[in-house]
């Protein structure tokens, strides 16, 4: 008798996840975090927008807390945020070690807020946070399998 195909673990759904990387996030841990994983093939590119890619569908524009409040002050976060929302198809801010309450780069936490709603909800693009660069890189490598597993059944289980 055959045994009946294992559809509960989501490792079984990709077994390597291609991500593409903008050249500009080599220094950055999460980048490194992502090139030393086994289940994931990088590959460096000039992208024209964000700062990493799946399937040239998914894109993340990852903003440590610092940057986030650097982007807020110079307005460039509003810049790459349509540019990220006119252009990619699901685009994604990832915002990294930002801690509630706190006012990075001098930047008050209302004014930091403020820019994530208008983000979300001016822009359209989801925000992610993330505690850490390790939680970054599984978050981008968790997108990358539910978008191969919703491409490859037509819908993505969650939690995988």
């Amino acid at each position: 008798m055959n045994d009946p195909p294992d559809h509960g673990t989501c490792q079984n759904a990709v077994d390597i996840v291609d991500i593409v990387a903008d050249a500009r996030e080599r220094p950055s841990e999460t980048f490194s975090t992502l090139e030393h994983r086994p289940d994931v093939a990088v590959t460096v590119a000039t992208l024209e927008f964000g700062d990493y890619s799946i399937a040239g569908q998914v894109a993340f524009e990852r903003k440590t807390a610092e940057d986030l409040a650097r982007s807020i002050i110079d307005g460039r976060l509003f810049r790459q945020m349509s540019k990220l929302r006119r252009l990619a198809d699901r685009p994604v801010l990832l915002v990294e070690g930002l801690e509630p309450q706190t006012a990075p780069s001098g930047v008050s936490w209302p004014a930091v807020r403020g820019a994530l709603v208008s983000v979300a909800v001016v822009f359209g693009v989801p925000v992610l946070m993330a505690v850490s660069a390790h939680e970054s890189a599984e978050m981008i490598v968790a997108a990358g399998r539910q978008l191969a597993r919703a491409t490859s059944l037509g819908y993505a289980r969650p939690g995988c």
